[in-house]
């Protein structure tokens, strides 16, 4: 369907995930869906960055299909 939404994801100092929507993609399914897929990963303590620094990556979930 092409639907698109822009995420900015947040790797804290200490490896703790969290993120931002910046623009949803218009389709509340799509959008649902993934909010629900980013607030798992909160349960997830990744890698802790190199240098002791916040890591913000803008990242575009896209539909496929």
């Amino acid at each position: 369907e092409g639907l698109v939404s822009t995420v900015l994801i947040y790797i804290s100092k200490n490896g703790k995930f969290d993120y931002k929507f910046l623009n949803y993609s218009g389709n509340t399914t799509f959008d649902i869906s993934l909010k629900e897929f980013l607030e798992e990963q909160k349960n997830i303590i990744y890698p802790i960055p190199k240098n002791n620094k916040v890591i913000q990556i803008s990242v575009d979930f896209k539909s496929e299909g």
